[in-house]
């Protein structure tokens, strides 16, 4: 009996299979004025019976309209709406039907990969999956290019197969971040300006400092706080190029108005690679000329009261670590096409698609220069503050207050200099941490946006996960803070009196020049007197005179010497504008005030 019923299933499956190639439907006559789409069919008679989620023709067109949402995708929909007219609406001549051939239905599948993700379709129709098309016996669709060229915003539309969005053929991300308002970009947009601004102005003044007095301030380790304000002027040059005409529309979009990602591509990215280059190569060497001057000042502090390390005999070494390794990394990422547009910020960085380089090309160099740099500076102020503690005997009040002074003021340095670094490391970690979740919440928001077109609802889609507007800001301050903390060394007075000095060479009242050098030669005797006030804490006994008290000074003996050279060396790395400017000058204040003159 099993046998039996096996044999008579396997017929009806056969008789059905038959019936399938003999296309044997139900014609019936099309409604007066009936077309599909904007196609006017060219027969009269047509079926209902293939497309099963309709029972008569106007159901027909009711679902043929809701096949219609996905018009705004346009390399779907040239292909699906002739497949959907030939499968909702097709000829019937004598109960037969030509289907269009499989191959047609897959080329509908990578185009339109939305009907699968969006909750408004559920995905394809029994009747629309491709296992359910012939592939013989069958019509291969004449596909005729689409027109459209416009997409739902925040899509636009763009024949750049490496814009398209995910599953979205044709249509790519605006330039403009969606999932932030325009107020919101605004926001920012000022905060770059104001800030930007500001720290540009300090740190080209240190620059501009540093040229007024180049012959006396072409001394390590001085010189190095002038490379690294140059640095960081030229990194907040690059924030500040969006504020240029119409340069901001250049930098962050491509010439079909999508988003700039994975540059360069072409040759239109001249304005966004430009833009990287000067925030990424030059804060990169910025914060390599730090980890510089952190150990500049370790030797420094390290030979004082001895013969000290000439640094200048090291100023190639200096320069070769500075340049080269941020210029290779530069270069390393341009080659890879690792540079994206941020429209918040106005510029093109790396790693802001691809977390994973931004922590090969910026978290790990940033990291191993904080932790080398944070050595060498906390050696460094140890050595002063064991040397102001273990020679309290043989330290006058000023020299002792001399000492911790440089102790403070580099103090005060160093702390703000790893504040506003290590902010902005936390902040590149905190991206990070988050890059996977704001992904998840981008395409929800996208999906949302998708569905509200297809649907032709009103559009209240939120992006549930996105950056916080504060770390943002937060972020920003921190890099501007940096420079604004390299160029605090030069608030001095002596800047002063050097600018002071240049604008009066520039307005020519210092017709004299040759008078000049008795301010030196005062500052030159300023400075013995105050390292002559280095006595011993306690006096020995002295003999009293009985008609006067007068006492005699103890000699100085090899330690109390050595404290002198020690204060001396302080002051000079505290202000290095005491060193004397000019070697004509120093000639003269050897002969005044008595020092041998080595040089004739």
């Amino acid at each position: 009996m099993d046998i039996t019923f096996t044999r008579l299933w396997t017929f009806v499956l056969l008789c059905a299979h038959v019936k399938s190639l003999n296309n044997t439907f139900k014609c019936e006559k099309l409604k007066q004025d009936t077309g599909c789409f904007d196609i006017t069919l060219p027969f009269n008679y047509t079926t209902t019976e293939i497309a099963t989620d309709s029972k008569d023709q106007k159901e027909i067109i009711k679902n043929l309209e809701r096949w219609k949402a996905l018009s705004f995708l346009p390399r779907c929909w040239e292909i699906l709406k002739p497949l959907l007219c030939r499968v909702y609406m097709p000829k019937c001549e004598e109960g037969n039907v030509r289907l269009p051939c499989r191959s047609v239905c897959l080329l509908t599948r990578e185009p339109c990969r939305v009907v699968e993700q969006f909750d408004s379709y559920g995905g394809w129709p029994e009747f629309l999956k491709c296992e359910a098309f012939p592939l013989e016996n069958c019509d291969n669709l004449t596909i005729s290019k689409n027109n459209q060229t416009t997409c739902p915003a925040p899509l636009v539309y763009t024949e750049d197969e490496e814009s398209w969005y995910e599953g979205i053929h044709g249509c790519g991300i605006q330039c403009e971040n969606p999932i932030f308002t325009a107020e919101e970009h605004d926001r920012i947009h000022q905060f770059i300006g104001a800030f930007g601004t500001f720290s540009i102005l300090c740190t080209a003044f240190t620059v501009l400092t540093f040229l007024v007095g180049w012959k006396s301030q072409n001394k390590y380790p001085s010189v190095i706080l002038f490379y690294m304000n140059a640095c960081f002027c030229l990194t907040y040059l690059g924030f500040l190029v969006q504020f240029f005409g119409e340069s901001r529309t250049s930098i962050l979009c491509r010439n079909d108005n999508t988003m700039r990602l994975g540059e360069p591509v072409g040759t239109d990215s001249v304005s966004c690679i430009f833009t990287f280059f000067l925030v990424y190569y030059f804060s990169t060497a910025g914060v390599v000329w730090f980890v510089v001057l952190s150990y500049a000042w370790y030797i420094c502090f390290q030979s004082l009261g001895t013969t000290r390390d000439d640094l200048s005999s090291k100023a190639v070494y200096f320069h070769l670590m500075s340049w080269i390794p941020p210029l290779v990394l530069t270069c390393v990422v341009i080659s890879l096409a690792q540079v994206d547009g941020n429209s918040l910020s106005g510029i093109c960085f790396v790693g802001y698609r691809n977390m994973e380089m931004r922590i090969y090309f910026l978290l790990a160099p940033l990291g191993i220069n904080l932790a080398i740099s944070g050595t060498f500076l906390t050696r460094g102020l140890l050595i002063l503050w064991k040397l102001r503690k273990t020679n309290p005997h043989f330290l006058s009040q000023r020299s002792a207050s001399r000492i911790k002074e440089t102790i403070v003021r580099i103090g005060i340095f160093a702390f703000l200099a790893f504040i506003f670094v290590g902010t902005t490391f936390a902040c590149h970690l905190y991206d990070y941490h988050n890059q996977k979740i704001w992904e998840r919440g981008y395409r929800q928001y996208m999906k949302c946006i998708a569905d509200a077109t297809i649907k032709k609802g009103p559009d209240q889609c939120k992006a549930a996960n996105r950056p916080d507007l504060g770390i943002i800001e937060l972020h920003l301050f921190s890099l501007f803070g940096a420079g604004i903390t390299m160029s605090a060394w030069t608030w001095t007075s002596s800047t002063l009196s050097s600018w002071k000095t240049a604008w009066d060479r520039l307005t020519g009242k210092r017709r004299y020049p040759e008078l000049s050098h008795y301010n030196l030669i005062r500052r030159m005797r300023a400075m013995r007197k105050m390292q002559s006030t280095v006595r011993p804490a306690v006096e020995p006994i002295q003999e009293k005179s009985t008609e006067n008290k007068i006492t005699t000074p103890a000699p100085l003996n090899e330690e109390s010497l050595q404290l002198q050279s020690i204060i001396s060396d302080i002051s000079v790395i505290s202000d290095p504008k005491l060193l004397i400017p000019a070697k004509t000058n120093l000639k003269r204040v050897r002969l005044e005030t008595g020092e041998p003159n080595h040089e004739s």
